[in-house]
């Protein structure tokens, strides 16, 4: 599962005048010394990480397993802790009436819903709802109709690339397997990908799904980027004295564009191409593993892989 932790700014930003800096930070805090203990123990219940982490003396002390609870379902709820989420007004206090009864309709709206974009949280799918079918429920119905007329739970999101042509990483596949045939020959591997961090990466890191599926949303990579970090690995784990990080400014401002085709060339004249083995050798670093990203494809960086033989 992909570790994003809370924004403790890009939060307290939502809120003018908003609760006081250091409470906020005690609650966003907890929430993500608790998605480190997930991604750490993914076996574990939620339950079993609560009670280990109220012996953490970073988590705030005196506050009950339920609060701790409470705080976790909200960010995946709404995106924020629940203080924030009332301050915003996104908790909704709409009571539904008694005559208010689910119908396939209001299933079949859901489903398109879902199906458009499963990671709204849940005021966003109220409110569509309401707008269409001009039915008035409060959050917590909506949240027990999904679950049990539906059988949808909130689940961790799967993203993948739609820039992504299955029949390139077929042929890849394949083109590994002849490069690749001795136990030894991993040690000629060496694999490089950047990882580009946004405004918007520590949110809606869940969506709705049917109980017992993944949930999959194809979206456009590398597209509202303001960090970037290359990294390389070999059999042995990450390479840490290769990798790089750019902050993308001009003229003193923030810009939100990915590393150019330029940037990346110089970057692996300089630290990459030094180390590069020679396959014909058998050398170590001998088979260089990029994706199909545009700025890997440059001539001068093919003429430097070439050269090493």
């Amino acid at each position: 599962m992909p570790l994003t932790l809370l924004s403790l700014h890009s939060l307290h930003s939502h809120v003018s005048g908003g609760l006081p800096y250091g409470v906020i930070r005690i609650r966003v805090d907890f929430i993500n010394l608790l998605r480190l203990s997930i991604v750490e123990n993914p076996d574990w219940k939620l339950e079993h990480h609560l009670r280990v982490l109220q012996r953490n003396p970073l988590t705030p002390q005196g506050i009950s397993t339920r609060t701790l609870r409470t705080w976790y379902e909200s960010t995946v709820d709404y995106g924020v802790v629940p203080a924030l989420a009332k301050r915003i007004g996104i908790h909704s206090s709409r009571r539904t009436s008694s005559r208010t009864k689910f119908t396939s309709e209001i299933g079949g709206e859901l489903l398109s819903i879902f199906t458009t974009d499963p990671t709204l949280y849940i005021y966003e799918v109220n409110a569509i709802l309401r707008e269409t079918t001009g039915v008035t429920i409060s959050d917590r119905t909506l949240t027990r109709w999904i679950h049990t007329k539906l059988n949808m739970s909130r689940q961790v999101v799967q993203r993948k690339a739609c820039q992504r042509v299955e029949a390139n990483r077929v042929a890849f596949q394949l083109r590994l397997k002849n490069l690749v045939r001795e136990p030894s020959d991993l040690d000629c591997l060496i694999m490089l990908d950047e990882t580009n961090k946004d405004r918007n990466s520590a949110i809606r890191k869940h969506g709705w799904g049917r109980v017992g599926q993944s949930v999959q949303v194809s979206e456009a990579f590398n597209t509202d980027t303001r960090y970037t970090y290359i990294a390389l690995a070999d059999i042995n784990g990450f390479v840490i004295e290769l990798g790089r990080i750019f902050e993308h400014t001009v003229q003193g401002k923030k810009v939100y564009d990915p590393l150019n085709k330029e940037e990346f060339t110089e970057f692996f004249r300089h630290f990459v191409y030094p180390r590069l083995g020679s396959y014909a050798r058998r050398e170590k670093w001998s088979i260089l593993i990029m994706d199909n990203c545009t700025i890997h494809g440059s001539p001068e960086i093919m003429d430097m892989v070439r050269e090493k033989g």
